[in-house]
C-alpha cells in the first residue's frame, strides 16, 4: 500500500473519532425579562410586547387601556407597588399579528407619577413612560351644616367613582345626584347620633373636619284634639323616620312609650286603644332628640253601638240591612265591622256597602248552614253589639 493512501485512511479516522466523542451542546434560552415600554423594546420568546399605555394621566378610578402585541395570560398589573383589578381583556388579530388591551383601573395610589407594570406568568414587564396620577379626591365641606331626617345635604369637592359611599356617622345615606364637584345626599332615616362626622368613600375615604348637627324633630299638629279611646291620632310635622325605616321613631304618651307607626319623614300614626280616659300628652325622640307636643289630647269613652232592627231573612251575595245609633266609627283607620259565627265556629265577615251613624247596608257571606239562623254582631272600635234576634240564611236568590 502507498505511504499516501495510509496517511490519508489515518487521518479519516481520526476524524470520525472526534466526532463520536464531541458532546452536545443547546442554544441558550431567549431572553424572558425586559422593560416592555411605550417604546416597545421589550418581548419575550413568544412574542409579547408591551406597545404604550392611554391615557397616560387620570385620577382614581378612571380608566386605563394598556396595549400587548401578542396574547397575554394569566395577568397582574400594579402602578408602581399598587397592585389593582384587571376589568377586561381584548383581543383582536390585524395581519396576523395579535393586539391586546387590557382594560384596568386607577388605584387609592400615594404615588403622583409612577411606571405601570404587567406581570405575565413571571415575566414583568415596565412601562417606559410613567402614568401621572391627577388630583386626588377632595372632600372640602357640606351644606347645610344642620338638617331634619330626609332633608337633602350638599357635599363639595372633588369627586371621581360612578358610585361614591356617603355616611353619617356609621349609617350609609343615599346619594340622589352626582358631579365631579358635589354630591346630594339625603339625612338617612336610620341616623343614630345627633351629631354625626360625614364620610365619603370615592376610591379613598375622606371624613368631614366638623360635624352634622341634626336638627329635633317638630310636630306641627295632633288630630283629633279629641278623641275616642282606640281611635288613631296622627302627629303631623317633620324630621321623622319614615314607614322604611329600619328603626322606629320613639313615640311617648305621657311618659311612657305609645304604639305607633310612620306614615312618612312628616306624619306618625297613635294607637289610643291601650291608653286610659283625660288629657294625655304627646312627645317624639329621634337619635336621642325629644320634642313635646304643645296640644293635648282627650280621650274619651266610645260609645257602644246599638241595634234597633235587622232584615229578617238574609241571602247570600244579597245586602244585610241593619239600623240603630253609633254604628259608624269615629276612626277611618278602625272601621265599623259586621260579623257572625258559622256552624263550624268561624267568624263570617260581612262586607260593608254603606256606613252612617244609624244604618249599615253589609254584603251576606257565604254560610254552611242553609235554612238556619245567625246572629249579627256589630263592632265600633272597642265595643261590641249582638242584635238578640237572629236571622235566617239561604243559599242565593
Amino acid at each position: 500500500m502507498k505511504t499516501g493512501n495510509v496517511t490519508f485512511i489515518l487521518m479519516l479516522g481520526l476524524l470520525i473519532l472526534f466526532s463520536m466523542c464531541k458532546k452536545d451542546t443547546v442554544n441558550p434560552p431567549s431572553n424572558t425579562g425586559g422593560n416592555g415600554g411605550n417604546g416597545g423594546n421589550g418581548s419575550t420568546a413568544n412574542g409579547l410586547q408591551f406597545i404604550r399605555f392611554s391615557p397616560e394621566s387620570g385620577a382614581i378610578g378612571d380608566t386605563i387601556n394598556i396595549y400587548f402585541t401578542g396574547a397575554p395570560n394569566d395577568i397582574s398589573v400594579s402602578f408602581g407597588n399598587t397592585p389593582t383589578n384587571v376589568l377586561s381583556i381584548t383581543r383582536t388579530d390585524t395581519n396576523n399579528v395579535q393586539n391586546t388591551v387590557i382594560r384596568v383601573l386607577v388605584p387609592d395610589m400615594p404615588d403622583t407619577t409612577t411606571k405601570i407594570k404587567v406581570k405575565v406568568d413571571t415575566v414583568l414587564f415596565t412601562s417606559e413612560k410613567s402614568f401621572t396620577r391627577t388630583s386626588i379626591p377632595q372632600f372640602s365641606g357640606f351644606s347645610p351644616a344642620n338638617g331634619f331626617i330626609g332633608d337633602t345635604i350638599t357635599i363639595t369637592g372633588v369627586f371621581y367613582t360612578n358610585n361614591p359611599t356617603v355616611r353619617f356617622g356609621d349609617v350609609n345615606a343615599g346619594v340622589i345626584s352626582k358631579d365631579s364637584k358635589t354630591l346630594k345626599v339625603v339625612v338617612p332615616n336610620e341616623i343614630d347620633n345627633a351629631t354625626p362626622a360625614i364620610t365619603v368613600v370615592d376610591g379613598q375615604t375622606m371624613t368631614s373636619t366638623t360635624l352634622f348637627h341634626l336638627n329635633a324633630p317638630v310636630i306641627d299638629s295632633i288630630t283629633p284634639k279629641i278623641a275616642y279611646l282606640g281611635q288613631v291620632v296622627r302627629i303631623i310635622g317633620k324630621g321623622f323616620r319614615n314607614q322604611y325605616s329600619s328603626i322606629a321613631n320613639n313615640v311617648y304618651l305621657d311618659n311612657s312609650l305609645g304604639y305607633a307607626d310612620a306614615e312618612s319623614n312628616t306624619s306618625i300614626r297613635i294607637y289610643t286603644k291601650n291608653a286610659g280616659l283625660g288629657m294625655h300628652g304627646f312627645a317624639v325622640e329621634v337619635a336621642g332628640l325629644k320634642t313635646l307636643a304643645k296640644d293635648s289630647v282627650e280621650l274619651i269613652a266610645d260609645v257602644a253601638p246599638v241595634i234597633t232592627s235587622t232584615t229578617d231573612t238574609i241571602y247570600s251575595g244579597a245586602n244585610i240591612r241593619i239600623t240603630g245609633s253609633h254604628l259608624l266609627s269615629p276612626s277611618p283607620e278602625i272601621p265599623t265591622t259586621v260579623t257572625t259565627v258559622d256552624q263550624d265556629g268561624t267568624t263570617a265577615n260581612f262586607v260593608i256597602q254603606s256606613n252612617s251613624d244609624d244604618e249599615i247596608l253589609a254584603k251576606v257571606p257565604s254560610l254552611s248552614n242553609n235554612g238556619g239562623t245567625y246572629k249579627i254582631t256589630v263592632t265600633v272600635l272597642n265595643s261590641s253589639v249582638t242584635y238578640a234576634t237572629p236571622v235566617t240564611y239561604y243559599i242565593g236568590f
